[in-house]
């Protein structure tokens, strides 16, 4: 799919998680804890206040 938007112009940057799919386990069974969620949020919150910047009037 990154690929597609690729080739499409669209800038797409695809983060992945070792050993971890689509279909994810409850939280209490996750192997890999916090860690990747709080490193994807600060990616995320970066992303949408360069790309979708919200001005308040």
């Amino acid at each position: 799919m990154a690929e597609t938007l690729r080739q499409s112009g669209v800038p797409v940057t695809l983060h992945e998680i070792e050993g971890v799919f689509h279909n994810l386990l409850p939280e209490t069974d996750v192997p890999w804890g916090t860690e990747p969620w709080s490193e994807l949020a600060a990616l995320a919150l970066a992303f949408f206040q360069t790309t979708l910047p919200v001005t308040i009037s």
